[in-house]
């Protein structure tokens, strides 16, 4: 399937020396209108642009309109690795003469319209430089076209081109098995389409992704649970174009299919791996991530030989079925991270995250077998939230959040937030039960917004809430539990919604679209899965693994993996 275009290594035309004047000029005419550096003893940022191609109309192009639309590759920018904003200039001037004395236009858009017409039956040439917003940092497309006009200017194309899906602010889109599509330009006529993409971030760069098809399906580089704004560019070979309206959607989340669960309905089950062994594992208050297509099965406690122990062991699958160790258990203080059963885990930013119980460390790992802990902030200066257990951390554009969990006596219902992956932390919401009730919590991102479940001991506790918040400071009560539950169940993503698995006698599932209206679950085979405690339940690849826990406080461990997932 298509994905964004790379740049092409032919050069048709080599920048001319006084072509590269101009564009050291022009280095230097930019830097100079930024503001001047600080004279601190600062660290000096490091600002990238990638390459970047021209691509039509094309070179050597004849019979151009005399009012071209003109395309290139989008270029990327990072300041110190991160994305930044750029603006491109297109300079055009008749041939064999110096860029100075041709025109100049601005575009945030990887493309540009002319709306001064060029003059018939003449030799063009143009190139495009793009630069990073707020620095001096610039870098010139890799080589130069021309085109010679028509005689007459003509646009065949109509005043607009249609889109037909997604439809407007669609939510949960699936890429991999979604296609965009608008009406084709009338007949006859050869016309090439740019699908426009680009995040909602003030600091994003456009994607562009070619087709001579009305449809396209695009696989990859589209972020999960990111939104984005996107519109369609149709062209002829003359350089004549149209641009769609502007459209909104969210992708789904990272392993989502994309698809619902009516009320009432039944999962496939399938029970993929079972034991009474501990070859890999811990057996309850373990965590199970879903990372890089992968499933990671994190610590937990077991019941080993007849000797309780913590793990902080890590395991590795793509199925569920068959497991490779990554890391052993260790003793406390030889591992990486203190062997416990009340961490919590997660993926982001390309990186597997333990955030440890008991401890307020946090560790990253590429894939689960070397640990770095982070240099984060302190506790004293309010740059590091406390030690805690049963704590919940999410990860939400391009943010880390931690909140709620115990330590001792100490019961929290705070909210720390990371901007820079963990590195420092900031309290947004103060352990003032001012929403949710202090303690143990569990917590998932669903379309943009984190949804919180309180727990609870015993059946004499307050009624478990769910919570909702779009930014971890401010949250709304939606309702309490429709199911019973005590403080062991387990809440993961699934489909577009949620899906919680009961740690009670009771067995239930759950689902959710946006945690209000839930629609209990039936399995076709209900042996298949055992009721228990303290399990570990992940969405892969529109299926949910439900791994492990125990039967009671004193025993009867799970060592089984069990698959669920919808068959419409």
């Amino acid at each position: 399937m298509p994905s964004p275009v790379h740049p092409s290594p032919k050069t048709k035309f080599q920048f001319s020396g006084l072509l590269a004047v101009f564009i050291l000029s022009l280095a230097a005419f930019v830097y100079s209108c930024d503001p001047e550096p600080d004279d601190d003893d600062g660290p000096v940022d490091i600002v990238t642009l990638t390459n970047f191609v021209l691509q039509k109309v094309e070179n050597g192009a004849k019979d151009v309109s005399l009012k071209p639309t003109l395309v290139w590759e989008p270029s990327r920018g990072f300041i110190n690795g991160l994305d930044a904003e750029v603006v491109y200039e297109v300079s055009i001037t008749e041939a064999g003469e110096s860029f100075f004395t041709g025109m100049v236009i601005t575009s945030e858009k990887p493309f540009v319209t002319l709306t001064t017409a060029l003059d018939p039956d003449t030799e063009y040439q143009w190139i495009v430089t793009a630069r990073v917003v707020g620095t001096g940092e610039i870098k010139a497309c890799e080589e130069t076209f021309s085109f010679v006009t028509s005689n007459v200017e003509t646009n065949p194309l109509p005043p607009e081109l249609s889109l037909t899906s997604p439809e407007n602010e669609i939510t949960n889109f699936v890429p991999q098995t979604s296609e965009f599509s608008w009406e084709s330009l009338p007949e006859p006529g050869s016309y090439e389409y740019l699908l426009i993409m680009k995040e909602i971030s003030d600091a994003s760069s456009y994607q562009t992704y070619p087709t001579i098809q009305n449809t396209i399906q695009v696989e990859e580089g589209l972020k999960p649970s990111t939104t984005y704004d996107w519109s369609v560019l149709g062209m002829d070979e003359k350089g004549n174009a149209v641009e769609s309206e502007t459209r909104q959607l969210t992708t789904a989340s990272e392993g989502s299919t994309g698809q619902s669960i009516p009320a009432s309905s039944q999962i496939v089950s399938s029970a993929i791996r079972s034991g009474t062994g501990l070859e890999f594992g811990g057996c309850f208050g373990h965590v199970m991530v879903s990372h890089n297509d992968k499933l990671y099965d994190i610590g937990g406690r077991a019941n080993e030989d007849g000797t309780w122990r913590f793990g902080n062991d890590v395991y590795e699958s793509a199925n569920g079925e068959t497991w490779t160790t990554l890391s052993e258990n260790t003793a406390f203080g030889e591992g990486p991270f203190d062997p416990t059963n009340t961490h919590t885990a997660l993926s982001h930013a390309d990186l597997l995250y333990v955030f440890t119980g008991g401890q307020s460390g946090v560790y990253t790992s590429s894939f689960g077998q070397i640990w770095t802990r982070l240099d984060s902030g302190s506790v004293a200066d309010e740059t590091m939230y406390l030690n805690r257990r049963e704590h919940a951390a999410v990860s939400l554009n391009d943010k880390l959040y931690v909140m709620g969990g115990y330590n001792g006596s100490n019961m929290y219902s705070d909210v720390w937030v990371s901007n820079d992956d963990g590195i420092y932390w900031q309290k947004i919401k103060d352990s003032d039960n001012s929403a949710w009730k202090s303690g143990a919590v569990h917590a998932v991102v669903v379309d943009g917004a984190i949804y919180l479940f309180e727990t609870r001991e015993n059946d004499q506790e307050p009624a478990i809430g769910i919570w909702k918040s779009t930014n971890g400071s401010t949250w709304q009560f939606l309702r309490n539990v429709p199911f019973t539950a005590n403080d062991k169940f387990s809440v993961c993503t699934y489909l577009y919604g949620m899906c919680v698995i009961s740690g009670d006698e009771n067995n239930e599932i759950w689902w959710s679209e946006d945690g209000l209206e839930w629609s209990p679950v039936e399995l076709d085979t209900p042996t298949n899965l055992q009721w228990r405690r303290d399990h570990a339940g992940v969405e892969l690849n529109g299926s949910i693994y439900v791994s492990y826990g125990h039967g009671s406080i004193t025993g009867e461990s799970r060592t089984d993996v069990v698959k669920l997932w919808f068959d419409p």
